[in-house]
């Protein structure tokens, strides 16, 4: 770690961590142990996983912190594995980046993001701000902005079969830039409620690109997102759509909502001048 790091229990409040390198882990901070950061800033920090955080093994919780163009090959901000429990709450984070999971690598491990901003994140393959691999993931009350993977995955990268749910957030201007899924790219299993998207863009699945997983969508809102296949959706899996609006949406070939290989349903929704 280039700052710190902890096997016990360690409080950060209102510190700025700037311009810290590791070779390895955790540009700023390596946590083994129980790690609460409130009110700091995290500028330029880098390392191979995480270029602000490391996280394993026990409890990680960041509130009220800024992290601003942070880099690492996995988890520009944060690296998490090994059942830790990272938790953020009114955190912001603009323009991070990673080969994989510009904010956020999730490896066997359980993230929890709550009322945050995550914007103008660079994923070179995939994931422009969260990559899950074998852990759950949770959004709520967030908002997700003008972040590009150049391959998959505009906003998270979801496989394995785990567990992504996204609730009352909105995500607007995201893009995989060569490949499927302007927001998510699901393997395993998404659930949708309460939430917005809007003018997301990909190859294939403006919004969701769902390979051979299953994704739930209730009570949410599409608007003018675009693909070549599936303005919104591009389905090899299972999808369940109810109670949802769909608002000029566009596929470049096939499918101004929807282009299925799969199994859906739709029940009490609207479909109004997509193409």
């Amino acid at each position: 770690a280039g700052a710190n790091v902890n096997y016990g229990v360690m409080t950060i409040i209102n510190s700025s961590f700037t311009n810290n390198t590791a070779l390895s882990k955790g540009g700023a901070n390596w946590n083994d142990g129980n790690l609460t950061i409130e009110g700091c800033i995290f500028t330029n920090n880098s390392a191979n996983q995480g270029g602000a955080n490391s996280n394993r093994n026990n409890k990680t919780i960041i509130n009220n912190s800024t992290f601003i163009n942070n880099t690492a090959t996995e988890g520009g901000a944060n690296y998490n594995y090994n059942n830790v429990n990272l938790v953020i709450n009114n955190s912001n984070f603009t323009d991070n980046n990673a080969t994989n999971g510009a904010v956020n690598y999730n490896s066997n491990a359980y993230l929890t993001i709550t009322n945050s901003t995550l914007q103008n994140s660079n994923g070179t393959d995939n994931a422009s701000v969260n990559y899950n691999f074998g852990g759950n993931l949770n959004i709520t009350d967030s908002n997700f902005t003008a972040n590009v993977a150049h391959e998959n995955g505009g906003v998270n990268y979801n496989q394995n079969l785990e567990y992504v749910v996204i609730n009352n957030s909105v995500f607007e201007n995201n893009i995989a830039g060569l490949g499927n899924g302007g927001v998510n790219y699901n393997t395993g299993n998404l659930t949708i409620e309460n939430s917005n998207f809007n003018s997301n863009n990909a190859g294939s699945g403006g919004v969701n690109y769902n390979q051979n997983g299953n994704i739930t969508i209730e009570n949410s809102n599409f608007n003018n997102n675009n693909a070549t296949d599936g303005g919104v959706n591009h389905n090899g899996g299972n999808l369940i759509i109810e109670n949802s609006n769909f608002t000029q949406n566009s596929a470049g070939n096939y499918g101004g909502v929807n282009y299925n290989g799969g199994n859906i349903t739709i029940e009490n929704s609207n479909f109004t001048q997509n193409k």
